[in-house]
């Protein structure tokens, strides 16, 4: 029925099948919430059909081939967006308040059948979520944070499956929206943003309730939908976020932090855009908390992240971990720790040269992560020891020259550290590791360890050649 709506429409009758449709099934739904002005006996559908044609009649327009995208979206989607944005806030009204296995099951379909439309339709925005209101029902945004906080916790769901879908839904038409950029720049979505943050806070904890209730029932899609929730709103709106203005931003900041230390992949993977996106903001421009403080606390969570487990001895024996996921993380975290080193400088490698000179051999996953994050930004610190060293030479002396001497010694002494270790007590990744680090930091070797010194890396790399994995 859907494909024959969107078929009969045509640019010399426009929207006419499709208008008919979506008609029929405003009334369908209304008469079945016992709205005044529309009669069960009137009603085309049963509102489980409605929902499902209305959720069908974007992919059906989107099918047609004899119409450019462009006038699929003029001519089809957002002349019918108004009435279909009017027809689901009825029904989301109406199955929020209810309850029971048939409530619960519709309001998921009206979820379902808005994040179609959200995805469809350009002009369904964030601004227009919070514009979207019929009567005296609370607005979509409002509707779903409710979903999506802890009010959900409060509802009486007929099964988690119910419950489960209605966050993965929720969350997924709320990140949708916020991603399109029609509507930047206007009052209506600073306004919807300064509420969705002020929102995260006790006692609504949007994102932050919703997030509880997934990880305590092991909810895989609802956790992830969240993450990217989260991370495309402070990603899109990082420059009101990295000030500090609103309400709410040290809250989602934090709740990124809590998320980029996930072990799922898929979870912990969308917050690195987040801080790619403050990487672009100037530190005179953010909050002092955005800036040296927040990058350490990265720099550490990212050190825990990207270890191996514990227990790991090859991929063909991994169970817990996929060898793709794990590589993925670690060249997506790269671009992120040389962002780090560029704000923390000398800073950065001594957190790191301290736990690979500290940590106990038994912890081999934590120290070699450790080396990891420091190979990460070899280059540039390999650049900033030469271009110090260069400068000396020339007679210049600064801020700069002191950071680079000491990110020279600091370096040395780690070198000197690990030879003195011995290969033998050595984990075969960590022995790896060490040998890449060596190789990486070759430029700083050359310049600043003593003659001893070089004979002793050189000895240290001969034992550990017949190692296979260094």
């Amino acid at each position: 029925l859907a494909a024959a709506a969107v078929r009969t429409s045509t640019q010399q009758s426009p929207n006419e099948g499709i208008m008919n449709v979506i008609c029929s099934c405003k009334a369908s739904i209304s008469a079945s919430l016992g709205i005044a002005g529309n009669a069960i006996a009137d009603m085309p559908f049963s509102p489980t059909v409605a929902l499902k044609l209305l959720a069908d009649i974007p992919g059906e327009a989107k099918s047609r081939k004899d119409v450019t995208m462009m006038d699929i979206d003029m001519i089809f989607l957002i002349p019918a967006a108004d009435c279909v944005m009017q027809t689901l806030h009825i029904g989301l009204s109406g199955y929020i308040s209810g309850g029971g296995e048939h409530q619960d099951a519709l309001l998921c379909l009206a979820l379902g059948t808005l994040a179609k439309w959200a995805e469809a339709c350009r002009t369904v925005t964030l601004s227009n979520l919070l514009e979207s209101t019929n009567g005296n029902s609370p607005s979509y945004l409002s509707q779903l944070v409710a979903l999506l906080s802890s009010q959900s916790q409060q509802r009486q769901w007929s099964t988690a499956k119910h419950a489960e879908d209605a966050i993965t839904k929720s969350a997924n038409v709320l990140s949708t929206c916020i991603g399109k950029t029609i509507d930047f720049g206007t009052q209506s979505r600073r306004t919807a943003v300064t509420f969705l943050l002020a929102s995260i806070g006790s006692p609504t904890e949007f994102l932050v309730a919703a997030f509880k209730i997934a990880e305590a029932q092991q909810w895989h899609d609802a956790t992830v939908a969240l993450s990217d929730l989260a991370s495309t709103l402070a990603r899109e709106e990082i420059d009101e976020i990295s000030s500090y203005q609103l309400p709410g931003c040290s809250d989602i900041i934090h709740l990124l932090l809590q998320l980029q230390s996930h072990p799922i992949h898929n979870v912990a993977l969308p917050v690195l855009d987040v801080w790619m996106a403050l990487q672009d903001v100037p530190t005179s421009d953010r909050h002092p908390n955005l800036a040296a403080p927040l990058y350490q606390q990265i720099v550490e969570v990212i050190l825990n992240r990207v270890a191996y487990p514990p227990t790991f001895v090859s991929w063909e024996e991994e169970l817990e971990l996929e060898s793709s996921d794990f590589n993925e993380m670690r060249r997506m975290c790269t671009d992120v720790l040389v962002g780090a080193y560029y704000l923390l400088r000398s800073a950065y490698l001594e957190t790191l040269a301290n736990i690979v000179m500290a940590i106990d051999s038994h912890d081999w996953e934590v120290v070699e992560s450790a080396l990891f994050c420091m190979l990460a930004v070899a280059r540039e610190a390999c650049a900033r020891v030469k271009s110090v060293k260069n400068a000396v030479s020339n007679g210049k002396d600064s801020p700069v020259a002191a950071d680079g001497e000491t990110t020279s010694v600091g370096l040395t002494l780690v070198m000197r550290s690990i030879c003195a270790g011995g290969v033998s007590s050595r984990h075969p990744l960590v022995l790896a590791g060490i040998s890449n680090f060596l190789g990486s930091y070759s430029t700083v070797c050359a310049s600043s360890c003593p003659p001893q010194s070089m004979v002793e890396i050189l000895a240290y790399l001969s034992a550990a050649i017949s190692v296979p994995a260094a």
